[in-house]
């Protein structure tokens, strides 16, 4: 029997109740991946022509580190009352057409 392929994907990434430690630890992992991979690809692109703009890069970079900033005085703040956070994540894919 053949598929039919699709055009968009949906991926439940994280939906569940968590402690402030694991709440702070999947989405700091998630943050820290995400800033890991936008540092990689500024390096693989800056070996490739010494004369590439990495600001897009650094511009991610910074977003990502301001975003992880603002979860952890999020978390800090609630994290006191003994409250727990409900976390639901979901990653949607799309096919683009190339733009070559």
């Amino acid at each position: 029997m053949e598929q039919e392929a699709k055009s968009n994907l949906s991926i439940k990434l994280v939906d569940g109740t968590f402690t402030a430690n694991e709440a702070r630890e999947i989405i700091l992992a998630l943050i820290n991946k995400k800033i890991s991979f936008h540092e990689l690809k500024s390096f693989q692109s800056w070996e490739k022509n010494h004369q590439t703009d990495l600001s897009p890069f650094k511009a991610r970079i910074a977003e990502l580190e301001k975003e992880r900033k603002l979860l952890k005085h999020f978390i800090e703040q609630n994290e006191e009352n003994h409250t727990d956070f409900e976390l639901k994540g979901e990653l949607h894919i799309s096919i683009e057409k190339n733009k070559k």
